[in-house]
């Protein structure tokens, strides 16, 4: 395999960076007293909380703050040794146009503070099926199984999360933290 084809898509929110927990945080701080009862309150899928959500991604500095999702950037660091080329590949919400720019931001100051190699390739997209990888890093099962379907013989990688936990593929694996278990599963696919 060329040094060229191999590159690993790496998505940025719950991948790279902890986009819910930040936004559950926002959420739980402009909170009433009754909604903190509520332990489903941040996920609630009620109009007013969904209106609150949309608010705060649109706020200008939300995607830029976010802060780096650990296990995310090990996948990454894991990755380079065995010769991948990272390249972000995230998806542009429609209703934080805002989010674009501030991905990209976000993006430039993992380039700059080490986290991303520097001119890591930056893809905002609607449609991560469409987008060739030899790997794609993703914590959501939709996006990874749209983009298997273009590339059967690609190697999924999902960060552990609660929503991810018993999503099972043949291509797919799910990354606990166990580094020795992906050095094993990338030396097996070279």
């Amino acid at each position: 395999m060329k040094e060229s084809e191999k590159i690993a898509l790496i998505d940025m929110d719950d991948t790279l960076a902890k986009y819910t927990e930040t936004l559950k945080e926002a959420l739980l701080q402009i909170a009433s007293p009754a909604e903190l009862l509520d332990s489903d309150y941040p996920m609630s899928r009620l109009e007013y909380v969904e209106r609150r959500r949309d608010l705060i991604k649109s706020r200008g500095s939300f995607w830029r703050n976010l802060p780096v999702h650990e296990p995310g950037a090990e996948i990454v660091s894991t990755l380079i040794e065995f010769g991948y080329q990272p390249q972000i590949l995230t998806k542009g919400p429609n209703r934080a146009t805002v989010a674009w720019q501030e991905k990209f931001l976000w993006c430039q100051d993992r380039m700059a503070d080490g986290t991303l190699p520097e001119k890591t390739p930056i893809h905002i997209v609607q449609d991560k099926g469409l987008v060739y990888g030899k790997i794609l890093v993703d914590d959501f099962p939709t996006y990874g199984l749209r983009w298997l379907a273009w590339l059967p013989r690609g190697l999924l990688i999902l960060p552990a999360h609660d929503w991810n936990k018993d999503f099972s593929h043949s291509n797919a694996y799910r990354y606990d933290g166990n580094r020795s278990e992906l050095r094993h599963l990338l030396r097996e696919f070279a």
